[in-house]
């Protein structure tokens, strides 16, 4: 991994520490390098300090991170119209074959 230009700790909390490592781009974009719960979060917060990282401390900017950087469990429309174009040709060829065809 290379070195980050900060690394974010969510601070203690009810659901346990957080930690994103991040780097800031030219023009301000936000790339992330890791992120971490629990222990994790603890040895990247203590691998920063420990290498001279700027360690932050702000629990909703690290929230923000961790729900960006999980994938989106929606699908889109167009995929799904997709599906829906695939099931039935694969029904329409079914019935065009016939039952014949399943001995």
């Amino acid at each position: 991994m290379s070195r980050p230009d900060e690394v974010l700790d969510s601070g203690a909390g009810a659901g346990g520490k957080r930690a994103v490592s991040v780097r800031y781009g030219p023009g301000g974009e936000v790339e992330i390098l890791g992120i971490a719960e629990g222990p994790e979060a603890e040895a990247m917060i203590a691998k920063a300090q420990a290498d001279g990282v700027d360690v932050r401390q702000d629990k909703n900017e690290v929230d923000d991170l961790f729900r960006s950087s999980q994938p989106s469990s929606r699908v889109p429309p167009e995929v799904y119209e997709l599906m829906s174009m695939m099931v039935q040709f694969a029904q329409e060829l079914d019935e065009a074959w016939g039952s014949g065809a399943r001995d």
